[in-house]
C-alpha cells in the first residue's frame, strides 16, 4: 500500500519508541525528565512525575536501574512535557502493570493535543480513541468511534441481510445500542471520577508543600538573602500550580 503524509502547519510531532534508546544512562528520573522542561522547578517536575507513579525517592532512581515499565513511564513523561502537539504512540502500554496503565491512560486523556496510537491493547483504544483507520483488502477507511462501536457496527452490518425488516431485530439492535451507550457513559464517568480523585490528591500534596514553605519563612532568622529569594520564588510557583489544580478541579 502506497501513500504520503504531509505535516500540517505548526504541527510538532513527538514519537514514543519501545526501545527507549534516547535515555541518558548517566541520569536519574528527575534529571532525565527535567532536561525536557528546564524552565520548570524541580518541585513541578516531581509533581508531574507523581501522576505517573514516581513518588518519593522513585524520582531519584538511576535510569539503568529502571524496569521496562518504569522506562516506559519516563519516556511518556518526557514526551508529554515536550512541545509536541501530535503524539505518535507505538504500543505505549507494553510492559506496564495495571496501576501504571491506569496512570498512563489518565495522563494521555488529559493531553490537549492529538494522538495517533498503534496498539493491540483494545481497552486503551476503546478509552482514548475516537477515530479508527481500518486497513482491509489493501484499502484504508475511517471509522468515527472507538473499537467497541466499530465491532458492533460491523457485526450489525454483517447480519443486516437476514435480519432486515423484522420488528424483533430492530428491538435487539436498539437494546444493544443502549447497552453500548450505557457502558461508554459509565466508562467516561469512572474516568472523570478517577481524574477528580487524582486532582484532589495533587491539591493536598501541593498544599503540604506550601505549608512547608510557610514554615521555612517563619524561621526567617536562619535564612540569608539568597535563600530567602529562592524560597520566595519556589513559594510563588507552588501557589500558581495550586491555583491551576483548583481551576481544573472546578
Amino acid at each position: 500500500m502506497d501513500g504520503a503524509v504531509r505535516s500540517g502547519h505548526k504541527v510538532r510531532i513527538g514519537f514514543y519508541e519501545q526501545n527507549h534508546e534516547s535515555m541518558n544512562p548517566a541520569n536519574d528520573v528527575l534529571t532525565e525528565v527535567h532536561a525536557v522542561k528546564p524552565a520548570w522547578k524541580p518541585e513541578q517536575i516531581r509533581t508531574f512525575l507523581g501522576k505517573l507513579l514516581f513518588t518519593g525517592d522513585d524520582a531519584f532512581k538511576a535510569i539503568p536501574a529502571l524496569s521496562g515499565g518504569e522506562l516506559s513511564r519516563v519516556a511518556m513523561a518526557k514526551l508529554m512535557l515536550s512541545d509536541a502537539n501530535l503524539l505518535l504512540l507505538d504500543e505505549p502500554t507494553n510492559h506496564l502493570d495495571i496501576a501504571s496503565r491506569e496512570s498512563l491512560e489518565a495522563a494521555l486523556a488529559a493531553f490537549p493535543g492529538t494522538m495517533v496510537i498503534v496498539s493491540h491493547d483494545r481497552e486503551l483504544v476503546d478509552r482514548l480513541v475516537g477515530k479508527l483507520i481500518i486497513l482491509e483488502n489493501g484499502k484504508a477507511s475511517v471509522h468515527l468511534g472507538n473499537y467497541s462501536h466499530y465491532r458492533w457496527k460491523h457485526q450489525a452490518a454483517a447480519a443486516e441481510p437476514e435480519e432486515k425488516g423484522t420488528e424483533e431485530v430492530l428491538r435487539i439492535r436498539r437494546r444493544k445500542k443502549d447497552r453500548t451507550r450505557k457502558k461508554e457513559d459509565q466508562r467516561e464517568a469512572r474516568k472523570r471520577q478517577r481524574r477528580v480523585e487524582k486532582l484532589e490528591d495533587d491539591i493536598e500534596s501541593m498544599e503540604t508543600l506550601i505549608e512547608d514553605c510557610e514554615a521555612k519563612f517563619a524561621d526567617s532568622a536562619t535564612l540569608d538573602y539568597e535563600r530567602t529569594q529562592a524560597l520566595s520564588g519556589e513559594y510563588e510557583g507552588l501557589k500558581a500550580d495550586l491555583k491551576a489544580l483548583y481551576e481544573e478541579w472546578e
